[in-house]
């Protein structure tokens, strides 16, 4: 698998991972439980919109410079943290370590790559794709930030 590809796919996955704890959220916390099924069903939107647009990476020579093995790595280094989050909420479950543990997955360098990949990439379909993602992304952390401070 190609170096877009792959990055595709561990993004995705990076997005399977905030829906499995978005869901732990919203199973543990039930006066939360709409807005964390809502964030969840979001989360795997965009997992199956970057899963959508793996056929559009046939070429990567333009995208070569742009995407490198380390970006990879650093999204699989966030993987491993949404499930030590995970973990830590398990035992210790609140709906302050909720908000905080949703802003740090929000605020990610994945969820930061998408903007690195929007103002770099030529113009197309994937570029789109990452544009879409991050006005997404940006969205949340302001619906979560809304959403704490009214309740």
């Amino acid at each position: 698998m190609g170096t877009v590809k792959l990055l595709l796919e561990e993004s995705a996955q990076f997005e399977m991972d905030a829906y499995e704890i978005y869901s732990v959220f919203m199973a543990s916390i039930q006066k939360d439980a709409a807005f964390w099924e809502q964030l969840a069903n979001e989360e795997l939107d965009h997992a199956g919109l970057l899963r959508k647009c793996l056929p559009l990476c046939s070429d990567e020579n333009e995208l070569a410079g742009i995407i490198s093995v380390e970006e990879i790595e650093i999204i699989k280094e966030a993987r491993k943290n949404i499930k030590q989050f995970m973990t830590e909420f398990q035992n210790n479950p609140s709906p302050g370590i909720a908000r905080t543990m949703a802003l740090d997955v929000e605020n990610s360098i994945v969820e930061n790559s998408y903007q690195k990949f929007m103002d770099t990439m030529p113009n197309n379909d994937l570029k789109q794709l990452f544009q879409l993602l991050n006005g997404k992304e940006k969205d949340h952390i302001n619906r979560i930030n809304e959403y704490f401070k009214s309740n």
